[in-house]
């Protein structure tokens, strides 16, 4: 939870991971309200439920259980949520086709799979060291020149100052993706299968 240092001043860390918490609840919370209302609306509403939820962390620490199912916050996931969030209103951030979110989803299942032991290699500890987080930011720079994506070029570099400055984890790939990019994939699927 969000706490004061004895000088007063609220930690970078924690002002880091309460804003994307607010980013990423309001994109969840907006997907449901989407059912009931217009997008726009859908956005609005989710941005205050998320304000809300993260001011009863803020206020009544024994909530703040709850961010632990989100932290920690992943830059990557914040910026594709802010994106999305972003559209009902002009926002133009490309969009991924069916084929690379199905590869996607293949390729972080199979990342997470091999990162809780399921396989010899655990590719979750290339991320506390120089080298594997460069191959992987350098990877991914690339693949966002060729597709002419300045939102995940924004992401890999966004990532790569966070880590850089200590700011959030300690492991580059926690900055890029977390676990919420599987609903994030499965509901860019859906929304492709209807056309959207």
């Amino acid at each position: 939870p969000i706490s004061s240092t004895k000088h007063g001043c609220v930690p970078l860390n924690e002002i880091y991971e309460y804003s994307g918490l607010i980013v990423v609840v309001a994109w969840l919370a907006s997907r449901y309200f989407a059912r009931k209302v217009d997008v726009r609306q859908a956005v609005i509403r989710g941005f205050i439920f998320s304000v809300l939820f993260a001011a009863t962390q803020y206020l009544w620490p024994y909530f703040a259980l709850s961010t632990a199912i989100f932290s920690p916050v992943s830059l990557g996931i914040v910026l594709l949520c802010a994106a999305d969030l972003a559209r009902p209103f002009g926002g133009l951030a490309r969009r991924w086709s069916r084929p690379e979110l199905w590869a996607l989803l293949a390729i972080y299942v199979a990342y997470i799979y091999a990162s809780i032991g399921g396989s010899y290699f655990d590719p979750y500890a290339l991320g506390y060291g120089a080298k594997g987080a460069g191959a992987v930011a350098v990877a991914l720079g690339l693949y966002a020149l060729v597709r002419r994506d300045v939102l995940l070029g924004g992401i890999v570099l966004g990532s790569q100052i966070a880590w850089l400055g200590n700011i959030g984890s300690e492991n580059f790939f926690d900055h890029i993706t977390s676990a919420l990019l599987i609903p994030a994939i499965l509901i860019g699927l859906r929304r492709r299968a209807k056309g959207c």
